[in-house]
């Protein structure tokens, strides 16, 4: 652990971890934690983000964008790697008042777990289509299937959906 995290550790709860090259990403009830591995550095980036939407559930990176889900919807920002620190800008808001679990992006389509429903997002086309009303707290997309856990594992397309397993924690503790 690098000299300076104890400023950003402190307190924090973090709800999810991601990576990109050598940047690691925490999830956190207030913004997001950024961690430099090559250069031992820690950020925490929440500036960007409104007062009432700091609570970041799950982000997922498309090129030079990254996505976030938070208690309050679903946005992007563009950013770039300045002096080894990530810098965010022009954050946009996509959906607005649903609270996002977890993001998927497969192919050019983000595909959110919300508070109401199953969502696709067509980053090229920038249109939303719900696909399933039902609520999942994760989901997981293989070869064009989607698999949802909301203590049961359902498999889920346009046409409904199938129980795979019941009495299942979490896609993140299965094999699928």
């Amino acid at each position: 652990i690098s000299r300076n995290e104890h400023h950003f550790l402190r307190n924090a709860i973090i709800n999810n971890v991601n990576s990109e090259g050598d940047l690691i990403f925490f999830q956190c009830m207030d913004g997001i934690i950024v961690y430099n591995q090559k250069e031992e550095l820690w950020f925490h980036k929440n500036l960007f983000l409104t007062n009432s939407d700091k609570s970041i559930w799950d982000l997922n990176f498309y090129k030079k964008n990254i996505f976030f889900g938070s208690q309050k919807g679903f946005a992007m920002a563009d950013y770039m790697i300045v002096n080894n620190e990530p810098k965010f800008y022009n954050y946009k808001v996509l959906l607005n008042a649903v609270e996002v679990y977890d993001i998927e992006n497969i192919n050019n389509q983000m595909y959110l777990s919300t508070d109401n429903g199953l969502y696709q997002y067509s980053i090229d086309n920038k249109l939303f289509s719900k696909i399933d009303e039902n609520i999942y707290s994760e989901i997981e997309v293989k070869d064009s299937i989607i698999f949802g856990s909301n203590e049961n594992l359902w498999k889920i397309n346009l046409d409904g959906r199938e129980l795979i397993d019941m009495c299942i924690m979490g896609i993140g503790t299965n094999t699928l």
